[in-house]
């Protein structure tokens, strides 16, 4: 018959291997023999404890207790006990038993530690977590729950170290390599949490925190790529890890993969319809797809659920801002600031809806607000060149894009548009180069082909396509490169948007083909604004003979008969440019603005105005006459072929910065340009004529918005013009007729042809 230790022996076993019924029964069983037994009283009461029976456990290991109370393990096991039931009081007593009779024991340690930590005592808590570890270095446990309490009490260096040795203990401890990246980060350590992730991830490469972990610290970093491929697996992993999907939304924005973008922000809002930022990053790529009603839903619905949510405030203000809703715009701006008045973001919006609005000074005192803020922000560096620019401050603004480009040296836009500084101060030799970075902005949407770009050498018997680019009149005021281009010894293409064919092939331009059409075999190409910089254009150089477009003859004589029944000085005029170009309403003006040229006694105006800004000539018929012929032209001949006959037939051209201005310019008339004191870099800078074309005379606003002013400055003008030829000896008719004639011009003598460029 087996003895009393060899059955507790058989005991024992069976509790180690969890099996606890048996264990207890035979524990049982052993005090029914030794009812003195203490240390069967203890294991059936830690067996009672693990088998979620805590008062039953309190009971037996009291009765061990009662028979040999200096047994650390028993005051230990009776604090889980207590603890166990939230009988803390009770628990500490014995954990402290435990560690005075155990002072060697690390356990003890840990286990009043994890009961003062559980208590609010943390200074305690991590004294006895340090004794724990100082006992057993390898008590990976420990080591990651003092972790714990010195990063809850601020200490965050101190828990990166208890992380990183519970790390070290146990290689493959997923919840400290955890904790331990989460602190780094905290500390803005990304080099070594990268690192402390990519170990988690070796450990399991499917680990959703840790992917989801690394993918936003890639995205914070701009690694867009890695972020999404990072995010993605958090995602596969779990799908409604709502936060991964709104990350990996953030990141494919980024990468403008705008559809996949939507698609995460949906699914984050199906995992958690109150997710105000999810909301807020839907508005904004909806806002993207130019979806804009659907976006301010989006926007209303996060600030619905966080009513402080300043970004969304932010962003509504700039759906506002795409829509040209500039007031509006204004407002939400305003409020965003009001939540939240040190982002550096709202700031630099408000300067930007500001320049837009013409008001650059109060827009420039935004920016270096917002560069107070964040003084090495790209983008508010650009945006305060931009607005030094507007005012007229060209060294400042070329600063200000230097320093854009300093810290961000791939800074394509600031490149751009720091070649409008240059080139509007004629210095084209530096401009051309910064212009051609326009072909790496984000937004640009030249066309782009296999073929190798050609860089101005000999053809060579091969054949060179230009292709158009942006807007009409650029095509109009630079197609004149194409005969340089077919100089170099081969085939020239030309590409050029549909509306154009006619006219260029009416005035002689070989190849000539429409934007969207099959195009033929070619070896090289070139974009249609390279050529200047290809050819090395400077102000002396400028190719500006005129006219190098031509109206046909035929149509130039049948409006000839219509336009000579109507008396006088006939000036044709255009006021309205195309309204979706986002600064048309610089340079578009009021029609009502014309009225001091109608005032000139001896003046029939015409109207070569087609389409958009037709409906003010009927509202100012009170005040002066204008000829409409603007519904009857280029429905038959085609584009701009009927325009160019009447133009060829006026005595004057009078127009915007629009399409309407090169056309006249290439054909070699009399034309006077309106231009806004924000003119274009292709106006150059306080000049009176242009080097572009001849013809041409620039009358630019004194200050941004005031028309008035101009076209005052052209009634006296245009006063002066028509005496000096009533009373000329041979009265010649100053009229567009003859491609040489500068007469209706009025040059600046003291204008040097190359401005100052500082």
């Amino acid at each position: 018959m087996p003895t009393i230790a060899e059955t507790f022996t058989l005991a024992f076993a069976h509790h180690q291997r969890g099996e606890l019924a048996q264990a207890q029964r035979i524990y049982r069983q052993i005090l029914e023999a030794d009812p003195k037994h203490a240390d069967a009283w203890h294991l059936l009461g830690v067996a009672a404890h693990q088998s979620g029976r805590h008062v039953e456990a309190i009971g037996s290991i009291s009765k061990a207790i009662a028979l040999n109370g200096s047994i650390a393990a028993y005051h230990n096991h009776l604090g889980a006990a207590h603890a166990a039931l939230g009988e803390l009081d009770q628990a500490e007593i014995s954990f402290r038993r435990a560690v005075q009779l155990g002072e060697s024991d690390s356990q003890g340690h840990y286990n009043l530690a994890a009961l003062l930590n559980l208590r609010a005592k943390p200074a305690e808590a991590i004294a006895c977590y340090q004794r724990a570890v100082q006992l057993n270095p390898k008590f990976a446990e420990a080591h990651f729950n003092l972790g714990n309490a010195l990063r809850d009490s601020g200490e965050l260096a101190e828990a990166e170290q208890s992380y990183a040795r519970a790390l070290a203990a146990r290689p493959g401890y997923i919840k400290a390599g955890m904790n331990l990246a989460n602190v780094q980060l905290k500390q803005d350590k990304a080099r070594q949490a990268e690192a402390t992730l990519r170990q988690v991830l070796e450990i399991d490469p499917h680990h959703v925190e840790a992917n989801f972990r690394l993918g936003s610290l890639w995205h914070a970093q701009g690694k867009l790529a890695e972020a999404a491929q990072a995010l993605q697996l958090a995602v596969v992993a779990n799908p409604r890890h709502a936060d991964a999907q709104n990350n990996l939304g953030c990141a494919f924005r980024g990468l403008d993969r705008f559809d996949q973008a939507e698609q995460c922000f949906r699914l984050a809002l199906a995992a958690k319809p109150d997710f105000a930022e999810a909301h807020n990053n839907l508005g904004s790529v909806l806002q993207q797809k130019k979806e804009y009603e659907a976006a301010a839903q989006c926007y209303q619905s996060a600030i619905d659920l966080r009513p402080d949510f300043a970004e969304a405030f932010n962003n509504w203000g700039s759906l506002c801002q795409d829509q040209k809703q500039f007031d509006s715009a204004m407002d939400y701006y305003r409020k965003a600031l009001a939540l939240q008045p040190d982002s550096a973001d709202t700031l630099a919006n408000l300067g930007t809806v500001l320049q837009m609005q013409g008001k650059p000074a109060e827009s420039i005192a935004y920016h270096r607000r917002a560069l107070t803020i964040r003084p090495d922000n790209h983008q508010s560096h650009f945006s305060l060149g931009a607005a030094l620019h507007l005012l007229g401050q060209e060294d400042e603004a070329l600063a200000s894009y230097a320093e854009a480009i300093r810290i961000k040296p791939d800074y394509a836009e600031a490149y751009h548009n720091r070649s409008f500084v240059r080139l509007s101060q004629g210095d084209l030799a530096a401009g051309w180069p910064d212009y051609e970075w326009r072909l790496k902005c984000k937004d640009y949407k030249g066309r782009r082909f296999d073929a190798p770009t050609w860089n101005g050498s000999p053809l060579a018997g091969r054949t060179l396509l230009v292709h158009a680019e942006q807007g009409l009149g650029d095509a109009l005021q630079f197609i004149r490169y194409v005969k340089l281009a077919e100089q170099s010894g081969g085939e020239v293409i030309v590409e050029v948007q549909p509306a154009l064919v006619r006219l260029l092939q009416a005035s002689g331009f070989g190849r000539v083909i429409g934007g969207g059409s099959p195009l033929p075999r070619f070896d090289l190409h070139i974009h249609l604004l390279s050529l200047p910089g290809i050819f090395n254009t400077t102000l002396e150089s400028v190719p500006a003979d005129v006219p190098y477009l031509a109206a046909d003859p035929p149509l130039i004589a049948t409006w000839r008969q219509r336009l000579d029944s109507y008396p006088g000085f006939k000036i044709g005029i255009a006021w309205q440019g195309n309204a979706a170009y986002t600064f048309d309403h610089f340079r578009s003006i009021r029609l009502s603005e014309f009225a001091p040229l109608a005032e000139v006694e001896g003046v029939t105006i015409i109207s070569l105005q087609k389409n958009a800004g037709l409906e003010q000539l009927a509202a100012l018929a009170d005040r002066f006459t204008a000829v409409e012929l603007g519904s009857s032209l280029d429905n038959e001949a085609g584009a701009f072929m009927d325009t160019a006959a009447v133009m060829r037939n006026l005595d004057l051209v009078v127009t915007c910065d629009t399409s309407i201005l090169h056309l006249a310019g290439g054909l070699g008339v009399p034309v006077w340009a309106a231009l806004s004191s924000a003119s274009e870099w292709r106006w150059m800078k306080d000049r009176s004529t242009s080097p572009w074309y001849p013809t041409m005379r620039l009358f630019r606003q004194r200050r941004l918005d005031d028309w008035r002013g101009v076209f005052l400055e052209m009634q006296t003008e245009l006063t002066k013009l028509l005496v000096g030829r009533s009373t000329a000896p041979s009265p010649g008719q100053i009229t567009g007729r003859s491609p040489s004639a500068d007469r209706g011009m009025v040059t600046d003598d003291n204008q040097s042809p190359i401005p100052s460029s500082q």
